[in-house]
């Protein structure tokens, strides 16, 4: 049922009035933009066909919980972070951030999504019996070069183009793509980390400013995760497995490795 705005999947299996088996609803303007590639793998023919719509709906609702925790963690640990940072006279927020995961102070996870580089979690406590597995992602086309994938990211003008490499997590931002010539909440975590990297690919030669509005890249440069190299071509927080889509439009998602 939609009225629009909300969609909401009913499952016609449980009692009760709808609003006691509603099975997931999103919403426009819902947290990271993620509304359509929510719905688009709701409403995908290929998992319709592997009759997966109940995985499809885990799936999404596994994302959405962690969109919750990460922006918890993000709530709760930055500040804590940002002391450690002081306390140790630490030049920088992901510095502090590494050092803080090496120390105990957080966690490998916690310091992954204060990086912008959080891992799908396993949703294991859902039910008590195992769920049959059922994909939802498409199998790859062939020609697709299993050992590095090629993606693109389109925003406001900027064109980017990257290289992922699944054996070692890497993702390189081709020469010539261009960035947004901003960054957005200039006193945020995220936004700081953006302000260091492309001040030291600017020293480095490796970015140059086009015009008032575009970077561009004159070096490959490589990163460690798709979000932070998503966050540097927008300028802003991004979820990078969102952004980066592949030469069918499909997500980075798609081809994130499974939960260890």
């Amino acid at each position: 049922m939609t009225n629009g705005r909300v969609w909401i999947a009913i499952d016609e299996h449980l009692p009760g009035k709808w609003e006691e088996r509603v099975a997931l609803k999103l919403e426009l303007g819902q947290e990271g933009h993620t509304f359509a590639d929510d719905l688009a793998a709701l409403l995908d023919a290929e998992m319709w066909r592997a009759d997966g719509f109940a995985g499809a709906v885990q799936a999404i609702k596994n994302r959405q919980q962690q969109r919750l925790d990460e922006a918890r963690i993000l709530k709760e640990k930055t500040p804590l972070v940002q002391a450690f940072q002081q306390e140790h006279d630490i030049g920088s927020f992901e510095s502090a951030v590494k050092l803080a995961a090496q120390l105990g102070t957080i966690t490998e996870a916690e310091r992954d999504v204060l990086l912008g580089m959080a891992v799908q979690k396993a949703e294991s406590t859902i039910s008590s019996k195992p769920l049959k597995p059922q994909p939802l992602q498409k199998a790859q086309p062939s020609g697709i070069d299993a050992e590095q994938i090629h993606f693109t990211y389109c925003l406001l003008g900027a064109e980017a183009h990257a290289v992922y490499k699944p054996a070692d997590g890497s993702w390189t931002v081709k020469a010539g793509s261009t960035a947004l010539n901003r960054v957005l909440g200039e006193n945020g975590t995220n936004a700081k980390g953006i302000q260091g990297r492309r001040q030291s690919s600017l020293k480095a030669g490796q970015l140059v400013e086009k015009n008032a509005e575009l970077l561009e890249y004159l070096k490959d440069v490589i990163y460690e995760s798709a979000s932070t190299s998503a966050m540097d071509i927008a300028g802003a927080s991004r979820n990078g497995w969102d952004c980066w889509k592949d030469a069918q439009g499909r997500p980075a998602q798609d081809y994130r490795p499974p939960p260890v």
